[in-house]
């Protein structure tokens, strides 16, 4: 029975292989992917049938030599969950139907854990919501079967599958919130093994997509700006002060928007929502300028701070039009109706994804190999759009108009002042031919 168990396992394994590859890199997702899982599936599933049937009947008809028949099924139940057959049944059932009703996305994650003295055999299923846009429908389920185990060895099994199962989940750049709860089935009554199964509801997650941070190099940034789609008439520059009319005069072009970078927290506290509720609670009806015109998008994306700040700051330039390029990245942001149109179009973005990532693994700060890191610092825009200075902070509730008649500078030296701190400062420049 274990042999016949272990040879279905195997099959199921490399039809669920084959069929992950078809469905990531073949156009024939729901043709030949279905073929292949749901033939994995029946096979696995009838496999299991058959040997459970088949062992129920050996111990029911072990009456006739002396066993009695409830202890005979006690027997028989005993033996199909020590081999964890029916909880993979009824996972491998669950797990066929919620992918051909397409509502989920599929990992088969078997591994074994090796500890001194012992060893654990754990198979993890991972249903993932298909929805591009949240991960809040997720369901873990972990089952560890632990073989005469110790109640030492036995916590130390665990903590090592909780450590196995959060690697699992934050890797490919997810940041996930989750909670393991484990329910011990203890079978001492009839032998010496103890079944543990970990269930794990996952919480929405914090930040569906995780970036590494962007460095405050111009180059970098002028490099990720032609990548998104802006032609090389528009890069960025530090700039070195805003009160030495000479360092300014350094730059070469038309400063067209300020990307001030700061040391203030402001991206990452919890509070700025109910602050940015108060202000606007405060505000008079002529202060509330709807920013009518201006493009703003709302940060979804963890660490990212910098890439907000850059397409704020291109996209509010009178002539960003003509500066970028039909079909690319920034072209879609500029041509979305509304925002949370923009927030998908950047979430799903796997142009993006592939143009911003390697640019911001060029920085020189190390970061996590996950990219679960808070940077002591925060990008925001200040632009004029129709004679209005706007900041513009993807991690507030909208755009904040900061005026009519004055100029960016000024705007960008108060902030400075209020802010405090240590800040740094690029310029969005133009040049002209």
């Amino acid at each position: 029975m274990v042999a016949c168990a272990y040879q279905a396992v195997k099959r199921l394994r490399t039809n669920l292989a084959l069929a992950r590859l078809l469905d990531e890199h073949s156009s024939l997702e729901y043709a030949g992917t279905k073929v292949v899982v749901i033939v994995g599936n029946v096979t696995i599933i009838v496999s299991m049938v058959c040997d459970f049937i088949a062992t129920a009947a050996m111990w029911y008809f072990l009456d006739a030599k002396g066993v009695t028949k409830t202890r005979g099924t006690i027997m028989s139940i005993r033996l199909l969950v020590l081999n964890r057959g029916l909880l993979l049944l009824a996972a491998q059932i669950t797990f066929l139907v919620l992918w051909l009703v397409g509502e989920t996305h599929w990992y088969w994650l078997p591994f074994h854990m090796n500890i001194p003295n012992i060893y654990t055999n754990t198979m993890l299923l991972l249903f993932v919501s298909k929805s591009h846009s949240s991960l809040s429908n997720v369901l873990l389920m972990s089952i560890v079967s632990d073989v005469r185990l110790n109640e030492r060895s036995s916590i130390r099994a665990k903590e090592k599958a909780k450590e196995m199962l959060s690697l699992q989940l934050t890797s490919g750049g997810q940041q996930l919130q989750f909670n393991i709860a484990w329910i011990n089935l203890e079978l001492s009554a009839y032998s010496s093994s103890s079944f543990s199964i970990a269930v794990a509801l996952m919480s929405k997650a914090k930040h569906e997509k995780v970036f590494p941070p962007l460095e405050s190099d111009p180059q970098l940034f002028t490099l990720l700006l032609q990548k998104l789609g802006a032609s090389s008439a528009l890069h960025f520059e530090d700039v070195l002060s805003l009160d030495d009319p000479d360092l300014l005069a350094l730059i070469q072009g038309h400063i067209v928007a300020f990307v001030l970078i700061s040391s203030s927290k402001e991206g990452h506290d919890d509070t700025l929502q109910l602050e940015e509720s108060q202000r606007i609670a405060s505000m008079s009806e002529a202060d509330k300028i709807t920013g009518e015109g201006v493009m703003w998008v709302k940060q979804t994306i963890h660490n990212a701070c910098g890439f907000y700040a850059l397409l704020h700051a291109v996209c509010n330039i009178p002539s960003a039009r003509s500066h970028i390029a039909p079909g690319s990245v920034l072209d879609a942001v500029l041509n979305a109706r509304s925002v949370e149109e923009r927030k998908k179009i950047l979430e799903t973005s796997k142009a993006l994804d592939d143009a911003y990532i390697p640019i911001a693994l060029q920085g020189q700060t190390a970061v996590s190999e996950d990219w679960v890191w808070e940077p002591p610092f925060h990008y925001v825009c200040f632009v004029d759009v129709h004679g209005r200075v706007w900041e513009l902070n993807g991690a507030r509730m909208g755009p904040v108009d900061r005026g009519g008649g004055r100029e960016v500078v000024d705007v960008v030296r108060e902030c400075i002042k209020e802010k405090g701190g240590t800040h740094s400062l690029l310029a969005l420049v133009e040049t002209v031919a």
